[in-house]
């Protein structure tokens, strides 16, 4: 464990904590970044800056922007865009509702007030060392700089964000909604490849045999990630594929993205994305992630490929607009991984796939019995997974609306959605919207209720599970 060192403020501050308000609330969100890392694999560091606009987006003047880095990467300067200094202070915090989540937290205090609608630029030069956050419980932050794999990305803090050390604040702020565009140029050592969803500029080569990889989003984006490893590069279908040592599995796993995007317009529309798509292969372990132009998976996944089908529906989901994670898309793709296993493979059936999501939600209320007491609306909030419960409810719905109408519901919802972004309230008036007495009983089980899990509990098999969930088994 780290030692708590909050005021162990670099030299060249010359404005201390207490003279900075606290922060209750974030107004300033960022619009644009650029990146100049140098990756350091033999002293597993790295160090550069990160040069970032802002705009306050809020009602009132701010002198203070709060930043967020990793708790082993330190702030050496941060200058104005004329290259002036400006003051600041960093120190390693605690979360206040998590105790073991620490970052360096780095409150940048400006020389004028940025007023309302006003932006101004700024450089966060930094260095130091990124070990990931397993101790917090977030075991998928395994995030190092090794030879053999590194990575860069917005989990583990590894460029400044700007948040605060309360995820109620935070939250408030719904800074995943703050669309930014950024650049990036991300030195390497020679025979190691960094692999992104944006754009590649091009490849150069430094007085050192070093290689810098400079990137541009495709897209608006809200994080940026960067792996560095040895990969492979492969191309086709308009795809692009990294995937590391020792993988052999690259063409079919091409080959099942394309029938699986086919198979998805077909059901829910055209993705409105542009540009190519990158799929970019991580250790075991390390999570996974989608985002509108790439699908980060570990290794695992390119033999499970019900996880590439679970990763690819998401991109038919808007941007979340709440304060609280939307459960309920984790549900909808782990039901649709399995339909699609069960169409497109055809070796397990979808009745046994989702009988064994029901084993698996009747083991989840043994562990954790706060799941019996929870209507599924309240899962964000009450900060439960609802992979499991999410994947029987979508079941449910496609059962009672039939394979078109369900469909058609989630087409419509996604081109509705997908430019102003939706809550779960939303999904829930669309249901309302169908005027259909089987989804209002469905709905007054599940959404302002927790008596669905009755239903889970009493049933034996998937086809009991519908047989005890649908509105004429109560009438």
């Amino acid at each position: 464990m780290y030692l708590l060192r909050i005021f162990l403020w670099l030299s060249c501050v010359s404005a201390s904590a207490s003279e900075l308000p606290s922060i209750e609330k974030i107004e300033t969100f960022a619009t644009n970044y650029h990146l100049n890392l140098n990756i350091h694999t033999q002293t597993s560091s790295l160090s550069g800056s990160a040069t970032i606009t802002v705009k306050n987006q809020g009602t009132t003047p701010t002198r203070v922007i709060p930043l967020r880095l990793y708790r082993l990467l330190s702030v050496v300067d941060i200058t104005s865009e004329a290259g002036k200094s400006l003051n600041y202070t960093q120190g390693i915090v605690s979360n206040i509702d998590d105790s073991l989540f620490q970052s360096n937290y780095i409150k940048l205090s400006l020389s004028e007030a940025l007023q309302p609608d006003q932006q101004t630029t700024f450089t966060v030069n930094y260095s130091g060392h990124i070990k990931g956050y397993v101790e917090t419980g977030m075991a998928y932050i395994k995030d190092d700089i090794t030879p053999l794999f590194s990575i860069i990305r917005m989990d583990a803090y590894a460029y400044p964000l700007i948040t605060v050390p309360d995820d109620r604040v935070n939250r408030a702020s719904r800074f995943w909604q703050k669309l930014y565009n950024y650049t990036a140029n991300i030195e390497v050592d020679s025979g190691l490849v960094v692999a992104n969803g944006g754009i590649l500029l091009g490849v150069t080569e430094t007085d050192q045999g070093r290689k810098v990889y400079s990137y541009k989003n495709q897209k608006p984006s809200w994080r940026m990630d960067f792996m560095v490893a040895p990969y492979t590069v492969t191309k086709g279908h308009g795809f692009k594929l990294f995937t590391l040592p020792g993988n052999k599995y690259a063409t079919d796993y091409m080959e099942k993205a394309k029938q699986t995007i086919t198979l998805y317009e077909s059901w829910f529309g055209q993705r409105q994305s542009t540009g190519e798509f990158s799929f970019i292969e991580i250790p075991k372990g390390f999570g996974a992630q989608a985002d509108v132009t790439a699908i980060i998976q570990d290794s695992e996944g390119f033999v499970e490929v019900t996880r590439l089908y679970h990763e690819l529906s998401h991109l038919w989901d808007p941007r979340s607009n709440e304060s609280y994670s939307p459960r309920w898309n984790e549900g909808k793709a782990t039901f649709l991984e399995y339909l699609t296993d069960s169409r497109l493979n055809k070796r397990v059936s979808l009745s046994s796939h989702m009988t064994n999501v029901l084993k698996r939600a009747k083991n989840q209320f043994v562990k954790q019995p706060k799941y019996l007491t929870t209507a599924f609306e309240e899962y964000g909030k009450a900060g439960l997974n609802a992979y499991s419960v999410g994947a029987l409810f979508f079941a449910l719905l496609h059962h009672e609306l039939g394979e078109e109408r369900f469909n058609h519901l989630l087409r419509t919802f996604y081109a509705a959605h997908v430019k102003s972004g939706a809550s779960t309230g939303d999904f829930i008036l669309a249901l309302r919207d169908l005027k259909d007495p089987n989804i209002d009983w469905i709905l007054s089980r599940w959404v302002n209720s927790h008596r669905f899990t009755l239903d889970i509990l009493d049933a034996t098999n998937f086809e009991n599970f519908i047989t005890l969930s649908i509105r004429s088994s109560k009438i």
